[in-house]
């Protein structure tokens, strides 16, 4: 019994890399942008863009509200109270990262938050706080991301 946590910057492939894994565990997928309620963001316009603001703590997330044998997906997780067995964080260089956001339209200031986010560790230590084993990827194809991902559970699980 596991909870999986596959986390990093929009545009880096976390969605279609935790659907895939939790298809071949045969888990259940939760994404956040899935789960949060009407109420839990607030929409804001900064610098010309409209962004979710999201209020964590209305989230009000608990443990006993998933099964365990699951793969979650999301920024948002590390901010919560949920325990997770294994995190993997998902890194991109930071041209690739920038070239990633700018393609889907993110503004100028969001981009450089992203990329700071990514390159501060601010993630890392988030993900760290709430989970004793967690693993930094460098993103490299889906198919071989998946491998090394299924490696490392099966090492852990011995």
């Amino acid at each position: 019994m596991i909870k999986i946590l596959i986390t990093g910057a929009p545009t880096i492939g976390k969605t279609s890399l935790a659907k895939r894994l939790a298809e071949n565990l045969g888990y259940k997928y939760v994404a956040d942008k899935e789960i949060l309620p009407v109420g839990s963001y607030e929409e804001i316009t900064f610098q010309g863009s409209l962004l979710k603001e999201v209020d964590v703590e209305k989230l009000n997330l608990k443990d006993d509200s998933f099964d365990d044998n699951t793969v979650f997906e999301g920024l948002l997780f590390p901010e919560t109270d949920l325990d997770f067995d294994v995190i993997f964080m998902l890194y991109l260089s930071e041209d690739e990262l920038r070239k990633r956001l700018t393609a889907r339209g993110y503004s100028d200031a969001k981009i450089e938050d992203n990329v700071f986010s990514q390159n501060s560790g601010y993630l890392r230590d988030l993900s760290e706080k709430i989970c004793e084993t967690v693993f930094i990827l460098q993103r490299q194809s889906l198919s071989e991301d998946l491998k090394v991902i299924e490696d490392i559970l099966q090492d852990i699980s011995k």
